[in-house]
């Protein structure tokens, strides 16, 4: 047990540091995973001990036979010790599972907000790349009808021109019949 509580707090001491560094560099919420305790089963082995203890110094034991003692010692002693190991051993494999769980949620929460924001740059990129087909395009249509008012201005003139000479050839006419 004393193992399990030293690696337990190493493990501990680890995902300290890993959800410190997560939230620095990540900007996830503060968060402390719980602590994984085995004073609990320590306690339960400790009453057992000493139960056992008292029976192996009471009357029983000079009265019972080897055999019998060491089954009823296998039966009471060694698969209560088992039991608990067990249930601590359970709790242990809960305890590694939830003490991710929260860096888990946060990290898959983080990962989708990344994903919204890659498709808006995504959707941005299209939208600026359209735009800019899109002014390609009017420049082309602004560059035709520049064209097309040039030569609309250029045959206005020739108009005007025509028109302003028309009346000088009217009055020579005029003048060359009278």
């Amino acid at each position: 047990m004393d193992n399990a509580t030293a690696q337990a707090n190493e493990i501990q001491e680890l995902m300290e540091g890993v959800y410190r560094k997560f939230q620095e560099e990540h900007g996830l919420a503060n968060i402390r995973p719980r602590r994984f305790s085995t004073s609990k089963y320590q306690r339960e082995l400790k009453r057992l001990e000493e139960r056992h203890d008292y029976f192996l110094r009471g009357m029983s034991m000079v009265m019972t036979e080897q055999t019998v003692l060491v089954r009823k010692f296998y039966e009471s002693v060694v698969s209560k010790v088992r039991q608990i190991f067990d249930r601590a051993n359970r709790d242990a494999d809960d305890w590694l599972r939830t003490i991710m769980s929260p860096m888990e949620s946060q990290v898959r929460e983080h990962q989708v907000q990344l994903r919204r924001r890659l498709e808006s740059i995504k959707r941005i990129h299209k939208a600026s790349d359209t735009l800019d087909d899109r002014m390609a395009e009017l420049q082309h249509v602004r560059e035709g009808i520049a064209e097309d008012e040039n030569k609309m201005t250029a045959l206005l003139d020739e108009v005007v021109a025509k028109l302003q000479s028309e009346p000088k050839r009217a009055d020579e006419r005029l003048d060359n019949t009278a």
